[in-house]
């Protein structure tokens, strides 16, 4: 983990704030699609490029009037722009990074410009850690939105009823998703190192991203770079239920904890699954601090929800203004997002795809839905989950469910792919099979016609909930599927 090209070397004396034209590479992502609205909206002339230019981003960008070109051409330099914003989809392979590292177009990665542009003069708030980022992102900001603090914020989804994943905020608190991904091809450190956080939150820490990491030591390395550097007095918020956390909170001055277990600072008890939501009861230091209602399912959303909670206890806000935030807080598109419901079907979709994030997800929709079954259909798309570095952990990730289909991934070269075995999905069915039912498909008409056919062939008054996992677009099913349903 270390910087490659430093930054003086990068910019060649310009001031990015005086840029005029800004040029994106990598603009279809979440976060740099975010990032091109926002530097419009504050007046920059914006553009950018990508190989993977499909809706909804695309979409937005044109709506927004951000010219996008395809592919990562040299040519997309020509004009040359006064700053290139690099994200990490690009690599020194790519005729874009070609060109910046033979001229001398400054350029700066995703987090390095998020920080110059948005976080200079505001009190940066990061979640962190490998499970719940974006929901838990997204709660806060939402709690200090309900409090009348024009948060800015930023986060690799977006937010139910505001459709955005951005906003800058007239506040002074910017609360941002910690990425703990490489910054850019130029700097492999984690993306939140960058922030300079004034309060992190650090929601558990699980070995992922085999291809940038090759054990849960280098993990531990990464999350250690969140110790407070000369003059940032920062502030440290662990999920003390998680042993690689326990191991590492030592090394930190100023932390506390939270967690559903015992010894933690922030707790809950008296958790009470509805259909609408969970109730429980917050702890501070074990004593009762507030009753709260959360309009999200299962008890990882608790632990999201305590760590928000002590997050803006400690930036100074009232139990009660965080109460009001929690109870309406919309939710996350493709966070358990209910986006068909009718004639006792729900399809449920969500962002599940490691082994852990996987179970929690089943389990919570199990709970919260008592009376109905559910029929968990699973992409393993990322490249960890497409690798075979979870094959084991994913056999009992599924035990939740009644039924279970899972998709054969696409088997596309990269780095970690090469090195380590595809994920062996015929042998992960059998194995799940032994427990639960289950199928492995392969062919984007084979697995409509399997779930479809599941659907339409349901006993008559049964109640079925299809939740349904990837980090993509998963063939189109969010779209199709509801239309194939009699």
């Amino acid at each position: 983990m270390k910087i490659e090209i430093p930054l003086n070397e990068r910019l060649f004396g310009l001031d990015p704030l005086k840029a005029r034209s800004i040029h994106l590479t990598g603009v279809c992502g979440t976060g740099m699609g975010a990032m091109a609205r926002l530097l419009k909206d504050r007046g920059y002339d914006v553009r950018g490029s990508d190989e993977a230019v499909y809706p909804p981003m695309s979409d937005f960008l044109r709506d927004w009037g951000i010219p996008v070109m395809e592919g990562f051409n040299a040519s997309n330099l020509d004009p040359e722009p006064d700053l290139v914003i690099v994200g990490n989809v690009v690599s020194r392979r790519h005729g874009e990074a070609e060109v910046l590292l033979k001229g001398r177009i400054p350029y700066l990665s995703f987090p390095e410009a998020v920080r110059r542009f948005f976080l200079d003069h505001k009190h940066p708030i990061a979640v962190c850690g490998t499970h719940g980022k974006t929901t838990t992102t997204g709660l806060l900001a939402w709690i200090f939105r309900a409090s009348g603090k024009d948060p800015g914020f930023f986060f690799g989804g977006i937010m139910k009823g505001l459709n955005v994943s951005s906003h800058y905020g007239e506040g002074d608190y910017f609360i941002i998703e910690g990425d703990e991904y490489d910054t850019a091809f130029f700097d492999t450190r984690p993306k939140f190192v960058h922030y300079i956080p004034e309060i992190a939150i650090v929601n558990g820490i699980e070995f992922d991203h085999a291809d940038l990491y090759k054990d849960i030591g280098e993990m531990k390395r990464a999350f250690s770079l969140l110790k407070e550097e000369e003059g940032n007095k920062r502030w440290i918020i662990f999920h003390g239920d998680d042993p690689v956390c326990r191991e590492i909170y030592g090394e930190f001055r100023r932390a506390e904890t939270f967690g559903l277990g015992t010894g933690n600072l922030w707790s809950a008890r008296n958790l009470a699954a509805e259909k609408s939501g969970t109730r429980c009861q917050l702890l501070h230091d074990s004593k009762p601090e507030a009753e709260v209602f959360l309009p999200l399912w299962g008890r990882h959303n608790v632990l999201n929800s305590i760590a928000a909670f002590a997050a803006a206890r400690r930036a100074g806000l009232s139990s009660e203004e965080i109460q009001k935030g929690i109870q309406t807080f919309p939710g996350m598109k493709r966070r358990q997002e209910i986006f068909y419901s009718r004639d006792g079907v729900s399809l449920v979709d969500d962002f599940a795809h490691h082994p852990t994030a996987v179970r929690e997800t089943i389990d919570a929709v199990r709970s919260h839905n008592p009376g109905s079954r559910v029929l968990a259909v699973y992409e393993p798309r990322s490249n960890t989950s497409r690798s075979n570095i979870f094959q084991e952990e994913y056999e009992r990730s599924f035990d939740g469910a009644d039924e279970v289909v899972l998709y054969k991934p696409i088997q596309k070269n990269t780095r970690l792919l090469k090195e380590s075995p595809f994920l062996d999905v015929d042998l992960l069915s059998r194995k799940v099979n032994e427990r639960t039912p289950c199928k492995a498909l392969a062919g984007r008409e084979e697995l409509f016609e399997a779930v479809a056919g599941r659907i339409n062939s349901r006993a008559l008054g049964e109640n079925l909930i299809v939740l349904i996992m990837s980090n993509g677009k998963f063939e189109g099913i969010y779209k199709e599927l509801p239309q194939r349903i009699k």
